[in-house]
């Protein structure tokens, strides 16, 4: 179940890397005594999960998985509490299947949920529901496969230690799917219980295990882990101390994000700033620079400056992006020349954990460039969520300091039917009104913040009567969380617009996105490069959760309003232009075909004949033009 590491008397549990990249990075630097850096691309890996119906025992009763949140306890395999420290978003149409234990425990996981069991021909380990399945009965009528039980009595929810210590599997079965998701635990070995016979089960987490290694092996080395945000840090941090064993000359200060080992060993955790002006004229002897490509060159320079006096040793890992310092050390690694270096790419389908099936789907629903960037850890030279945005920009307005505020297109533009995407503020964030005609042209823009909602009602509402008056005015908004509240109160403001409140899901976001995708690339929607809405699209990003949901959002620490705004009104505007046509062409790109070639048909389609919106070059005269303070 484990690999043991023993040092001066202490042992370290780490989880055993599966074969598919894992082993590269633990092993890497054994295998190559000469070389100094793994320079790493990688595609996005997934998750395992459980059916949100799974009953888990907590200190304070039973509850089900989909009510069980981060901060929350459940119990590890010994029946003694354990924090949930992750958890991911529901996920949905993963193969399920039912597993009958023998003491009449039911639990319904997806086929890549990781349980630890021992099987008669391979002893103990991390295995997946369908590994499971496919050797379940593998000699005869007798189960393979059986789960050490709970070792204890839980008072808490009236458990009494079972006599047997083995619980066995007997059948596996597929079922219908079910909305399923994953956490993970703050123990050693993740382990948590579910179902009402207390069944010891696991789930994914990431991989710390080389430079764990490293550090409880060898005395007094100074290792520094760089990522480009505290969140990121603090993620990497909580996966060494699930890693570290009970032991009290470890000293881990979580405020600090700093471990210090009793052999002398110390950790630091660093992003940002801190990373290039820590590490500078440090001495340090391992790294791992993880997220690479969103880490600024002088990270890399101040470390090769210690690197080459220490003969340190370090992973330069992540997603690729963009046609950074970190892809020109990549082609220098891969040309596989130079003893420094060792060169591995990682493709998602490498991981034993991420399903054929999966992998297809996102090919069919992502932009090329997008599928190859994050599935086939490729650097491309556009790796923005909206590609090249050059296609974008309406070169004949001349750009302004006042339009990062508020700007509007000239009235001969702001005719006919206008979309306009309203993204609400929450807390320190931005409300943002874009506003989009069905020729795809931006006709108005404003963005502000500190304003209470029944201001923003009364500031739409006075937007959209000085500005588009005669217009077929349609606004849509997020009616997720406060856009319930925000909607009752567009109704009862009684302005002349159809209102659509539109829930932001996974897939409605994915669908809108879609279309925003292809009306940028086509260059179907132009707008004034306007500096706010220029950086949020171009630092727009796809991540992939633990659970291989696609998920679209800014970078930690940035704003993301603009650009959630800009769809809702793109959306409902490409939806309406060539209404029939333009769904055919959405449709065959959610359906699967190349997204490459779904673009070019639809720019050809959507700029035939003379564009009615395309006048002579606009002198933009416009500010804020009504009263704020009335507001």
């Amino acid at each position: 179940m484990a690999a043991l590491i023993k040092k001066k008397q202490i042992t370290l549990r780490l989880p055993p890397p599966h074969k598919g990249g894992q082993e590269t990075f633990l092993y890497w630097s054994t295998e190559n005594p000469l070389a100094q850096a793994l320079i790493a691309p990688c595609g996005t890996k997934c998750g395992k999960a459980e059916s949100l119906q799974t009953l888990i025992p907590t200190p304070s009763g039973w509850k089900m998985l989909g009510d069980i949140h981060e901060g929350d306890y459940v119990f590890d395999e010994h029946g003694k509490p354990v924090m949930v420290i992750y958890e991911t978003d529901p996920m949905y149409d993963h193969n399920c299947y039912e597993l009958v234990f023998s003491e009449g425990t039911k639990v319904v996981a997806d086929e890549e949920h990781l349980w630890v069991t021992e099987c008669f021909d391979g002893g103990s380990a991390v295995r997946t529901t369908k590994e499971i399945l496919d050797t379940l009965y593998k000699y005869g009528e007798t189960s393979s496969h059986r789960i050490r039980a709970v070792d204890n009595d839980i008072p808490e929810i009236g458990f009494k230690k079972p006599a047997n210590q083995w619980v066995y599997i007997l059948s596996i079965t597929q079922v219908e799917s079910v909305p399923v998701k994953c956490i993970k635990v703050d123990s050693p070995t993740h382990l948590f219980l579910c179902g009402e016979g207390c069944i010891p089960t696991h789930n994914t987490y990431g991989s710390s295990l080389w430079m764990v290694t490293e550090a409880m092996t060898f005395s007094r080395l100074y290792c520094v882990w760089i990522a480009p945000t505290y969140l990121k840090c603090k993620i990497a941090y909580r996966y060494f101390k699930s890693f570290m064993p009970a032991d009290s000359s470890i000293d881990m200060m979580d405020g600090l994000l700093e471990i210090r080992l009793g052999n002398g060993s110390f950790v630091k955790f660093l992003h940002g700033k801190d990373a290039e002006t820590t590490i500078e004229g440090e001495a340090v002897d391992r790294f791992v620079v993880d997220e690479a490509g969103k880490i600024s060159k002088q990270v890399w320079i101040s470390l090769m400056t210690t690197i080459t006096q220490t003969r340190g040793k370090g992973i330069i890992t992540g997603t690729p992006r963009g046609l950074t310092w970190y892809y020109e050390l990549s082609k220098q690694a891969q040309l596989g020349d130079d003893p420094f270096f060792v060169y591995v790419n990682l493709k998602t389908e490498d991981s034993p954990f991420v399903s054929k099936e999966a992998i297809s789907r996102a090919k069919k629903l992502l932009p090329a460039h997008l599928f190859s960037q994050y599935y086939l850890a490729e650097f491309v030279s556009h790796s923005t969520t909206f590609g090249d945005l050059n296609t974008m920009w309406d070169d004949s307005i001349a750009y302004k300091t006042t339009m990062e505020r508020f700007w509007v297109h000239d009235e001969h533009h702001r005719i006919g039917d206008v979309f306009h995407g309203v993204d609400v503020a929450r807390k320190q964030d931005y409300t943002v009104f874009y506003s989009v005609n069905s020729g795809g042209k931006l006709v108005g823009y404003c963005r502000f913040q500190h304003i209470p909602y029944p201001q923003q009602i009364i500031r739409l509402k006075t937007y959209i009567t000085n500005y588009f008056t005669g217009c077929e005015n349609t606004v849509r908004f997020d009616a997720t969380g406060v856009g319930v509240a925000f909607e009752d109160m567009l109704a009862e403001a009684q302005f002349e617009a159809d209102l659509q409140p539109i829930s932001f899901t996974t897939k409605s976001k994915s669908e809108m996105i879609t279309k925003a995708v292809l009306s940028v690339q086509s260059g179907w929607h132009k707008t004034p490069k306007i500096r706010r809405i220029s950086h949020e699209f171009g630092i727009y990003e796809l991540s992939v959760t633990a659970t291989g949901l696609h998920k679209y959002g800014a970078p930690d620490g940035e704003h993301d309003d603009v650009v959630s705004a800009a769809i809702l009104a793109i959306s409902g505007a490409y939806s309406n232009s060539c209404s029939t046509v333009s769904e055919e062409y959405m449709l065959a790109a959610l359906s699967g075909e190349s997204l490459d070639d779904v673009i070019g048909a639809y720019a050809d389609m959507a700029m035939e004949g003379p564009d009615p919106f395309d006048t002579e070059d606009i002198e933009d005269d416009h500010d804020f033009q009504f009263d704020y303070e009335d507001a």
